[in-house]
């Protein structure tokens, strides 16, 4: 998987953005915010994204087996 600069900078902000969430079930979208309307690539950053957290790079975050609607990943975030 390549990870372009942006790449690094949108896991570093969602890192942040994570730590302040309350525990709950979350699409990508939702954890983006108001930066998901800018990405011109958001289908092939959504698939970067899951592969980070399937690996374990964001331990907050999870991938919650049954999908949302309109077929979209659903992430689980737990903050301690």
């Amino acid at each position: 998987m390549y990870l372009t600069e942006a790449d690094f900078e949108r896991i570093g902000k969602l890192r942040e953005t994570v730590r302040t969430l309350a525990p709950g079930h979350y699409s990508l979208k939702e954890l983006c915010g108001a930066e998901w309307k800018k990405m011109l690539d958001y289908n092939s950053f959504a698939r970067k994204f899951r592969r980070i957290v399937e690996a374990g790079a964001l331990p907050e975050v999870k991938l919650h087996p049954a999908k949302g609607s309109n077929d979209t990943l659903v992430y689980v975030v737990d903050n301690p």
